[in-house]
């Protein structure tokens, strides 16, 4: 009893404890999750701090976010990903699937950084376009925008389609009479809500279908129209014209992608940029692609760089521009008067507003009323902005009607299949028109329009477009004894043409003058021209009745430029009055970098950078050409040191090969690490290049007073001044790559880039820019060269300084030997050389650097990241190592079932067809592997050459002189025998176990000139060979040519 008794006691006490202290963890429970809670918002905040500073997230994504943040929206973010290695886009004739393998590598690279499925879904991956689209979470985001392969993450914004006869009005009809074309021949992509299948009128147009709307209801291989747009619009190009108006090119074949849902809508952009993709890589023999769409969101100006999904929309038209596709994009129907909508604001899209036709109605619409519409006036809906290229008629056009018969729509959706259509009509006429002549002709027309801000438009007039191809215009000479002569443009050539039999044209009578000066808006620059520059040209060769001329780069802001021909200085003749291309380039399209060129812009970055001393100081001021007796150091005379004041943005125009661009990429490399406020690239469009480089036979160019200028091996010049309107140039004689060592002139190309980088001739012992036959010139810059670029370009000194004034700007103390340096600047180079910063960055400078006698010690064509020297297969991205020496890449191995350290498994042939592992690792390696110099074309008289000539046992320049074809990809000789090795029994034709000249070399030569039969096999096939019969050696040499 006493025991329950104590119990009973002491139990309500114990219910008090246990009470509290169950309190107390619930205290405690309540705290950690207000503190968690407190800690969350606090992470949450930083997390929104660090993306709204982001460099990498664009300015939509951001108010995205901002506006989620405001509503307390708990909101995934539709994005674009844009990876951070980026690749030039494939040329025409260039190989689409080592493009697409590059693409690949670096989308997979930026996939293994992101998120938890939680925080990330991928939507759409891409062929041929550099981009991810993905659904991402505020941490997802976070975390994609702090990974190292991310490069740029913008919203996927969204969009819709733009929405009596009008075909005489832009005389397509005349065109169609005079000419009969109906662009046949012709294929035309139209991305829009799809076609009406069974309009009498577009039967026998359509030969593929495709959808990638955010609605498909009748699956990914049916693209039924749900809305009327596509009919209307496919029907303003290709209508037959029984129930409705006859379409401008009817004869065309229609490839329908539909990429606008019901309501004539997309969600996100990158459901056209997978159309784009699809078109790219799926119908390579589209000529024409029609976007009558657009996004909601609007540009002012050209907007490739502007957000991610502008640039995928540049990287997709481009490509298909680089193949010769042209697209054509409506600018939307806001009556906006100062922005267009995408992907129409991307340079190389041909952007079409529109204007009433010639027999206008009222129009009443959301964005506007115009009550009394004029014929040829920009219509109040059309938005506009400096990047419209032409207008056409756009309201009101009739029509194919889904389900039937015609109807009425107005809206650039309607102008633009009218352009399209033009274009087809212009291809059917000549078939061989690039993409950039197609433009140039669409925008030929004496109708101009005007917007609201005072800028005028072409308005589309075909036949003018079809008379502005046709070659052999006729000048009108101001004097009478002038021989009859007509002129046509060949690139950046200019031919004049004598038709007068009894007295043709020589050189010395002829010469074109080019006069420059500023266009109406071009003054206001900043850049200072404001004179007139005239310069005449003497002819560059001349062709049976045909005198040839060069016509140079204008400046990057487009002044406009004036062509006349002088004829015995006494009377002239206008030529054209607007001249504004270069090598037939418009300026605002792509420069377009060869495959392989590859800046690494981390090359230095363990290097640092020394501070200017009074070494590099003097000698930046000191010139001489033969000596230390010619040395001067007296600023006054040089009257201070030029410095570049724009961004040095480089392309190269003439006759340029592959290694001239290594040289400047490598130049590119050092002068980001040595003088990063020059900013130096390559241009990303024509219009951009601050520095043009032409690489020509020195005739062409020279100005130089010395009659002996152009007779030494080889002759360069560069014009760094910058007050001029031709602005800064740097020429390089090319003769030497045609006549003697190709590699001879790449000295002279730094030495001239050396120059416009501030460098004047300085006999340092090795420099680059010394032409002292006492101490010779380097073949590339050395330590002085290097430490004198970076003291002018320090953001401290500036141009026109005297040395006293650097000297103090820069902080350099008079030591013990400034007087005997400035006496004797020898002193100087011998410091820099001395120099162990100096020297430890120039040598790493020198062990990339592509040296004078032969191949570049640093190269990665294949952009793997393995440089060349190490990469076993330097032409493949997805290969680099060898283990064994088998031939055989070790990740091929593994993923076929073989042995990466089994050097013996290469000679295994499991089927018993002639055709080894090693065989059949090859042919997947090469592609093309009969194509030697990668042109992507096979050619008896380049690659058969070349073959025979290896087979023979040339080797250097007797294996590739006159033989290279000028688009080739490898023109090197060690790039040909690398090749022709990796053949090795391939090519052991007849299969008698040697490869011979005189019978594989023959065969192949004749098989590649089209003989076939016993014409290809007689005479030439071995005695003792396996392979006899003509159908057994045409199948071994199809294997080579797939």
């Amino acid at each position: 009893m006493k025991g329950i008794t104590l119990m009973r006691k002491w139990r309500p006490k114990f219910l008090v404890t246990l009470t509290l202290y169950r309190l107390n963890i619930l205290a405690s429970i309540a705290i950690f999750f207000i503190a968690s809670a407190i800690q969350a918002s606090e992470l949450q905040h930083r997390v929104l701090d660090q993306l709204n500073q982001s460099p990498k997230l664009d300015d939509l994504l951001k108010n995205d976010i901002l506006y989620a943040q405001q509503s307390k929206e708990k909101k995934r973010f539709n994005v674009i990903i844009i990876p951070k290695q980026q690749f030039a886009l494939p040329s025409a004739g260039a190989s689409l699937e080592i493009y697409n393998e590059h693409i690949k590598k670096t989308t997979d690279k930026v996939l293994t950084f992101a998120p938890n499925k939680a925080d990330f879904r991928l939507k759409r991956r891409f062929l041929s376009v550099n981009a991810i689209a993905a659904e991402v979470t505020l941490n997802g985001l976070h975390q994609l925008s702090n990974a190292p392969e991310v490069k740029f993450i913008g919203l996927d914004v969204g969009g819709q389609g733009a929405l009596n006869e009008a075909r005489p009005q832009v005389n397509i009809s005349s065109v169609r009479q005079q000419y009969g074309y109906t662009g046949k021949g012709v294929e035309v992509a139209i991305l829009d809500t799809g076609i009406d299948t069974d309009h009498g009128d577009l039967q026998g147009r359509v030969i593929s279908q495709k959808c990638f709307a955010d609605l498909c209801p009748g699956g990914p291989d049916i693209a039924e129209d749900d809305n009327g747009h596509g009919t209307h619009v496919s029907g303003i190009i290709a209508s037959s014209g029984l129930y409705a108006p006859e379409g401008g090119s009817p004869d065309v074949r229609i490839h329908v992608v539909k990429v606008l849902d019901s309501s004539n809508s997309f969600s996100e952009a990158s459901i056209i940029i997978a159309a784009l993709d699809y078109v790219i890589n799926e119908l390579p023999q589209v000529d024409i692609v029609n976007m009558s769409l657009g996004t909601n969101w609007l540009s002012s100006s050209d907007c490739d760089e502007t957000y991610a999904f502008t640039r995928s929309f540049s990287s997709a038209i481009n490509t298909l521009r680089e193949r010769g596709t042209l697209s054509f994009v409506s600018s939307m129907n806001n009556a906006a008067e100062d922005s267009i909508g995408a992907p129409a604001c991307i340079r190389n899209a041909i952007a079409v507003g529109a204007v009433y036709d010639t027999n206008p109605s009222p129009y009443y619409g959301t964005a506007c009323v115009e009550v009394d519409p004029g014929a040829d006036k920009l219509a109040c809906f059309s938005n506009s902005s400096a990047s419209i290229d032409l207008v056409a008629p756009g309201s009101p056009i009739s029509s194919t009607r889904r389900n039937g018969g015609s109807t009425i729509y107005s809206g650039t959706s309607m102008s633009t299949p009218l352009v399209a259509s033009c274009a087809a009509l212009l291809l059917e006429h000549d078939e061989s028109l690039t993409p950039l002549q197609i433009e140039l002709a669409l925008e030929t027309s004496e109708t101009l329009v005007n917007d609201k801000l005072g800028r005028s438009f072409p308005r589309l007039d075909c036949a003018a477009a079809i008379s502005s191809t046709i070659s052999n215009q006729t000048l009108s000479w101001s004097c009478p004894e002038a021989p009859d002569s007509a002129f046509e443009f060949e690139g950046s050539h200019l031919k004049i043409i004598s038709s007068d039999e009894d007295n043709l044209l020589v050189d010395e009578d002829l010469k074109i003058q080019t006069n420059v000066t500023c266009a109406a808006n071009d003054c206001n620059t900043g850049k200072g021209f404001e004179k007139i520059e005239q310069q005449r040209l003497r002819a560059l060769s001349s062709s049976g009745k045909a005198l040839i001329f060069q016509l140079l780069a204008p400046s990057p802001e487009r002044p406009k430029i004036e062509l006349k021909a002088i004829y015995q200085d006494t009377c002239e003749a206008l030529i054209q009055d607007d001249y504004r291309y270069e090598d037939g380039i418009k300026p605002s399209t792509p420069v377009v970098v060869p495959p392989g060129i590859n800046i690494n812009v981390n090359r230095f970055s363990d290097q640092a950078l020394p501070e200017p001393s009074a070494a590099s100081l003097i000698l930046a001021g000191s010139e001489g050409y033969e000596g230390e007796s010619s040395w001067k150091s007296d600023w006054s005379l040089i009257a201070g040191i030029g410095k570049f004041p724009y961004p040095l943005k480089f392309a190269i125009y003439g006759e340029p090969r592959h290694i001239h661009w290594e040289v400047v990429a490598e130049v590119i490399e050092v002068l980001n690490h040595i003088a990063p406020s020059l900013r130096a690239d390559f241009a990303e469009t024509h219009a951009d290049v601050t520095l043009p480089i032409h690489i020509s036979v020195c005739e062409s160019w020279q100005e130089s007073s010395s009659p002996n200028f152009c007779s030494g091996r080889s002759s360069g010049q560069a014009n760094s001044d910058f007050m001029t309107a031709f602005e800064s140039h740097v020429w390089v004689d090319v003769r030497d790559y045609f006549r003697d060592s190709y590699l001879t002139n790449l000295p002279t190309l730094r030495h001239e880039l050396g120059h416009i980088a501030g460098l004047l001739h300085t006999p340092c012992p090795g420099s680059q820019m010394s032409i002292s036959s006492e101490v010779g010139q380097g073949v590339y810059f050395n330590a002085s060269d290097l430490a004198i670029i970076a003291t002018i370009h320090d953001d401290r000194f500036v141009g026109g300084m005297t040395l006293e004034e650097a000297r103090i700007a820069l902080n350099i103390e008079k030591d013990s030997i400034w007087d005997d340096m400035l006496e004797n600047p020898t002193l100087a180079c011998n410091v820099l050389a001395d120099d162990s910063k100096w020297k430890s960055l120039y040598a790493e400078y020198a062990s990339s650097a592509i040296i004078d006698e032969g191949t570049p010690i640093f190269r990665d064509f294949d952009g793997d990241g393995v440089p060349d020297s190490s990469d076993v297969f330097p032409r493949n991205p997805s290969y680099s190592q060898d283990a064994d020496g088998d031939g055989m890449a070790d990740n091929w191995e593994i993923d076929n079932g073989f042995n990466p350290t089994d050097p013996f498994d290469s000679n295994t042939d499991t089927d018993n067809d002639g055709i080894t592992v090693l065989n059949q690792f090859v042919l997947q390696l090469l592609k093309r592997p009969l194509d030697l110099d990668s042109n992507g074309e096979y050619d008896a008289l380049t690659d058969g050459l070349l073959l025979l000539r290896r087979m023979f046992g040339l080797t250097g320049d007797a294996l590739v002189s006159g033989v290279i074809a000028d688009n080739s990809a490898y023109p090197y000789p060690d790039d040909v025998e690398r090749h022709f090795n990796i053949l090795d029994d391939l090519v052991d034709i007849d299969g008698d176990g040697s490869i011979d000249a005189l019978t594989d070399g023959l065969v192949i030569l004749r098989y590649l000139f089209g003989l076939r039969g016993e014409v290809l096999v007689g005479d030439v096939i071995s005695n003792n060979a396996s392979r006899k019969s003509s159908a057994e050696v045409e199948a071994r040499i199809e294997l080579l040519v797939p």
